[in-house]
């Protein structure tokens, strides 16, 4: 029988020892695929510039991206200052509800993209604090770093927003549904991703 009561709680040396050995497992699946590593994987990694939010009143680790053409700077919180207007983007486009791409976002949100009286795909997301965003799904450039750049991004583009986003304007989703980064950044880096976000005292 489990007694949860007598699992002793892991030392933060015994985590980062299992974080060590997860990415181990990692390198070494890539490494001894059947193609070469660097097939795989080329020269292709991105370091994203991150930062603890407690500056802009958030809790959570802000990421600074670039959307659009010209390009607005964005702050987004990683999914573990401007509003982004899609008018002023000369690559933006709005995503129809008969799109492969609107389908998807029933996975992703739990919610139905579509309604009778609209062609355009809707979007609305609920999170577990609370906060939520309704908005239009459309799809333009979007920029991590100058060398790491997707033309087409799919992405949720909010119009109704309430909850503990201070200082952000959205969510980096790093889940596995297709419209998350991982997922739409597949070609260029396989799925695969590493993440070590520092205790604030860091």
């Amino acid at each position: 029988m489990f007694n949860k009561d007598m699992v002793k709680p892991l030392s933060v040396k015994e985590i980062l020892t299992l974080d060590q050995d997860r990415f181990n497992s990692i390198r070494f699946r890539l490494t001894t695929n059947t193609h070469s590593k660097n097939d795989m994987l080329g020269t292709s990694k991105a370091t994203l510039p991150y930062k603890f939010g407690i500056t802009t009143g958030s809790g959570n680790y802000i990421v600074k991206v670039t959307l659009g053409n010209p390009k607005k700077d964005l702050s987004l919180i990683f999914d573990t200052d401007p509003i982004f207007e899609p008018a002023f983007s000369t690559t933006y486009s709005n995503i129809s509800c008969i799109a492969p791409e609107c389908s998807s976002l029933t996975f992703a949100t739990e919610n139905q993209p579509c309604t009778k009286s609209s062609s355009r795909c809707l979007y609305s997301a609920t999170y577990g604090d609370r906060s939520f965003s309704v908005g239009h799904f459309g799809k333009d450039k979007f920029t991590l770093t100058s060398q790491d750049v997707i033309d087409d991004f799919y992405f949720g583009c909010g119009q109704d927003n309430k909850g503990l986003f201070r200082g952000v304007v959205g969510l980096l989703g790093l889940g596995p549904d297709k419209l998350s980064i991982v997922s739409q950044s597949a070609d260029k880096y396989v799925k695969v991703f590493s993440i070590c976000l520092p205790p604030q005292a860091s």
